[in-house]
Order: structure tokens, then sequence, then C-alpha cells
């Protein structure tokens, strides 16, 4: 199934299926287990959290492997750095004797959510990774999970057949207050603001990438969590 710009309609056509999507991705009904888990790729002010999360996965063997974006150091248009080689040093220090565990996901010279999230089922549908928690800064949250849904649905924008893969939120830990600054990685300017207020940026966000043709509806991920859970 390959994805087409959109000249009409919205990404999310009512207040019902947003309110349905925040209260899954922030409180979903994880299972006890999942075979994999993947963090998603965040700049240095905003990654502790999540990598937080995934040593505690590693810790209480919730999971057979923690995923991440791999590579090379990748700079920020702020100018910061995300650093693999940092997160896999991190995170290796919950695997246990089990190194295999903890596996950062090649990727291409620049990488943005869009593109992990298709890296990673990928990866996923190459490896036989059926299950799986996803992770990113509370802000980005939901975004995260969208991309990974697209990428589910339209297997990678038509790379691959639809996958049956089943993916649920593990918000990352602990939890952040909501006015709390969180650093703006996506522009040149950087700069910080309330986390809070950073949520009417992702909703415009995803309006545009879906737009594009790079994003599932709403309404469409309503449908996959009601697959999944049926």
């Amino acid at each position: 199934m390959q994805t087409a710009e959109h000249t009409s309609g919205a990404w999310c056509s009512s207040g019902a299926s947003l309110a349905k999507l925040v209260a899954v991705v922030f409180n979903d009904s994880c299972p006890d287990t999942a075979d994999a888990a993947y963090l998603y790729g965040e700049e240095p002010k905003n990654e502790e959290s999540v990598l937080a999360r995934g040593g505690e996965m590693l810790a209480a063997n919730t999971v057979g492997q923690v995923l991440f974006c791999g590579g090379a150091d990748q700079k920020s248009l702020n100018g910061s750095v995300y650093s693999p080689k940092k997160w896999e040093e991190y995170l290796l220090k919950f695997a246990g004797s089990r190194g295999g565990r903890v596996y950062g996901i090649p990727r291409e010279s620049f990488s943005h959510t869009h593109i992990e999230a298709k890296q990673l089922i990928l990866h996923a549908s190459k490896c036989g990774i059926n299950t799986l928690f996803v992770t990113a800064v509370t802000p980005h949250q939901i975004r995260a999970f969208v991309e990974t849904v697209w990428a589910i649905r339209t297997g990678c924008g038509g790379i691959l057949p639809q996958q049956h893969i089943k993916v649920w939120s593990k918000p990352p830990l602990p939890p952040r207050s909501w006015h709390a600054a969180t650093t703006i990685a996506q522009t040149q300017s950087g700069g910080e603001k309330p986390m809070i207020d950073t949520i009417a940026d992702e909703l415009e966000r995803m309006e545009r990438y879906w737009k594009k043709g790079d994003l599932v509806t709403c309404e469409e991920v309503c449908e996959y969590l009601a697959w999944r859970d049926g």
C-alpha cells in the first residue's frame, strides 16, 4: 500500500478519536512481556527518561531486546548531538551477560521519527519480532506511536506487505512535570518551552505529515488498536 498526498480531509476528524488515542498512548494495556522494545532517538537534554525506561525493561526481563537508532552520531538542527554509542553503553549496564539484548538498528545518514519507524518495522519483519513496546520523550510519544502504526499498516510505505505486528505504548520513566522545560531539536533556533506547550506543535506536525502521505489518520490508529486488542 503506497502512501499518497492528501488534498482534503484532516489527520484527525473528531475530538473523540483524538481523546481515545491520547488515553491509550499514555495508559496503554501493555502485556507483561514483548519480543522487543524500541527507544526513539532523542537529543541529550530529553534522553534521560527514555533511557531509564529501556534500562527498566532490560533489568526486569520484560523484553527480549531493547532496540534504538544506531549508526554514527547525528547533529540536530539546533546543534545538539544524538550519540548511539552513549545509548548503547548506558543500556548494556542493564543487559547482564547477554549483550545481544541491546542493538542499534542501522539507519540512513540522517534520521528522524518517520525514518526510524520505517527502519524499525523493516528490522522487526526480518527478525521475526511480533510484539513490540515503543518509548519516546513524553511530548513525542504520541507521534512516535502513530508513526510506528503507519509503518505496520502500510508495510513501511509499500516496501513490505501490511504487517501484523502488535505494538504498545510505553511512556518514558519517570513521568516529568508537563510544565518542565523541554528542548526543541527540530528547529535551528532550538530553545526550550514547557512540555505541555509542545503538544500543539506535535498535532500540527502530524497534520502536515499526513497531508504529505507520511502518516495514517487518528481514526486508522484507532482501527489498528481494535484489531490489536481484539
